[in-house]
């Protein structure tokens, strides 16, 4: 019964903090009703948020038994509150839109068979995950260390820095171990066949915070086919029967990376602040999420100068700064704790090796091979169907098209799924590992970060250049010649909270 009921408790315990940032920022009403369709972003944020703290407790040497995780929890939760009551601003500026209304019921009945057969799809996997075993990479990294927090509270000597688990890429960051570990506490005892089921959870949790962010002001068939496709691509449940993390990784990466975009589009500093704390999450996953999460920042942060908006610079990247903070705040304890232990990573050189050109040079058959199999898997129309093609023409049409006033947002879902790829061939191209092993064992499942870039990004695009033509054709002027309040932005805001405005 414990089992049970601690596993749920749990869960609800991880969102509550992620609720009450959602409430602070003004992106979620204090209702029954709303509070409750924000249970999927809450629990993410929630999860990062309460996976930085403890990190942080580790590194400083204060065990994370139970009661410290629920003391985490609440005083995380009390204090999100309490940021809210005190600085109101953003819940001043009143929450989204709600979606628009449907337009026919036809519409309305494919919306409500798509939301359905996504559901079920959920509901069977979950019943697919909870009994299968701990193998391979899911043995030898994720679920040792879980066992290492679990039965000791903190980062026992031998787990964590001893010689005969340097293969298990000591570097790795916490989150996952943290995450699985302070479950199996409410529960009671440990049962790693439910990590893959976690895995699944978090997925769920991922195409409920891209539905919950794109539903406000769109209409929900200009995102819902896309959300649909998250969890059916092949490489999901793939890594997730295996006990992979690379699907968590991409889901907080591509998540954070679309609140970043939310921010760009409507100006609402709320957005990049829920979007700093999931990039935070992936950089707490893994090292793949860390360079993800500072490219992700550091486009978001290229594409606001590019537009040279007018006001203060406070005001302009204040909300950028914060969720670069939160990011900073979940990453650099663990980045001291590896320096101060001598730890790390084996498969890849230091900067110094790996920017020598005499090494890269006498490496480009690497670099070769890398980048052909990462064009056979994004090439594999039975794998990723549409979506690169879909995106690639998407943006291509918004660049050569001005007049849409997306064009800085299409380039920064460009740039982003790009940079990342490019960081992907370069620890292909720089690792010390056998080239055909390194492929066979990473290529697939680390590429699934990529394409959730270009999934996510596709809808947010698509949802917006319909919201765009509607709003213009409301105005009285056809997508080519957009209204005057418009035509200065890139895009227009709808949102007076503090932001990036529309240049």
């Amino acid at each position: 019964m414990r089992t049970v009921v601690g596993f749920a408790v749990a869960h609800l315990l991880l969102a509550a903090p992620g609720l009450a940032l959602l409430w602070a920022t003004g992106l979620a009403r204090a209702r029954a009703r709303d509070l409750l369709a924000a249970l999927g972003p809450a629990y993410l944020c929630g999860v990062a948020m309460v996976a930085a703290v403890l990190q942080l407790l580790l590194v400083l040497g204060i065990a994370v038994a139970l009661p410290a995780t629920i003391v985490v929890t609440a005083l995380l939760t009390a204090g999100a509150w309490a940021a809210g009551r005190r600085f109101g601003a953003a819940r001043a500026a009143g929450p989204p839109p709600p979606p628009l209304p449907w337009r026919t019921r036809a519409e309305r009945a494919l919306a409500w068979l798509g939301g359905a057969l996504l559901v079920a799809w959920f509901v069977l996997g979950a019943r697919s995950f909870d009994q299968l075993p701990t193998q391979v990479d899911d043995a030898r990294i994720w679920s040792v260390r879980t066992l290492g927090i679990f039965f000791h509270d903190s980062l026992q000597t031998d787990v964590f820095t001893g010689e005969r688990y340097v293969d298990s890429h000591l570097d790795y960051p916490l989150l996952t171990a943290l995450l699985n570990s302070t479950i199996f506490r409410f529960m009671g005892t440990a049962d790693l066949r439910l990590v893959h089921l976690e895995l699944w959870i978090c997925m769920a949790a991922f195409a409920w915070t891209v539905a919950w962010a794109l539903a406000p002001g769109r209409r929900v068939l200009s995102w819902l086919p896309v959300v649909v496709v998250l969890p059916i691509l092949s490489p999901v449940p793939e890594n997730i029967a295996l006990g992979n993390v690379d699907t968590l990784v991409a889901g907080f990466l591509a998540a954070g990376a679309l609140f970043a975009a939310l921010w760009l589009e409507d100006g609402r500093g709320a957005h990049m602040l829920v979007g700093g704390v999931l990039l935070a999450g992936a950089a707490s996953t893994k090292n793949e999420g860390f360079v993800g999460a500072l490219l992700v920042l550091a486009v978001a942060l290229a594409v606001a100068l590019a537009r040279r908006e007018p006001g203060p610079w406070r005001q302009r990247l204040g909300p950028w700064l914060a969720g670069a903070g939160v990011v900073l705040f979940a990453v650099l304890p663990w980045r001291v704790w590896l320096a101060a232990h001598d730890i790390s990573n084996s498969d890849t050189p230091g900067l110094g090796e790996s920017l020598d050109w005499g090494y890269l040079s006498d490496r480009w058959d690497r670099l070769d091979l890398a980048f052909q199999r990462m064009l056979t898997i994004f090439g594999n129309q039975g794998v990723y169907f549409w979506i690169p093609p879909c995106f690639l023409a998407l943006v291509v049409a918004l660049a050569v098209r001005p007049r849409l006033r997306l064009r800085s947002l299409a380039g920064f879902w460009l740039a982003a799924a790009v940079l990342y790829l490019a960081a992907l061939l370069w620890v292909f191209w720089t690792s010390r590992l056998e080239i055909g092993f390194h492929l066979d064992t990473a290529a697939n499942r680390t590429a699934v970060g990529v394409a959730m870039l270009a999934v996510v990004g596709l809808a947010q695009l698509v949802s917006s250049t319909l919201r765009a033509r509607e709003a213009a054709a409301t105005a009285g002027a056809g997508p080519d010649r957009p209204p005057p309040a418009a035509a200065a932005g890139d895009p227009a805001p709808t949102s007076s909270a503090p932001g990036p405005t529309a240049t």
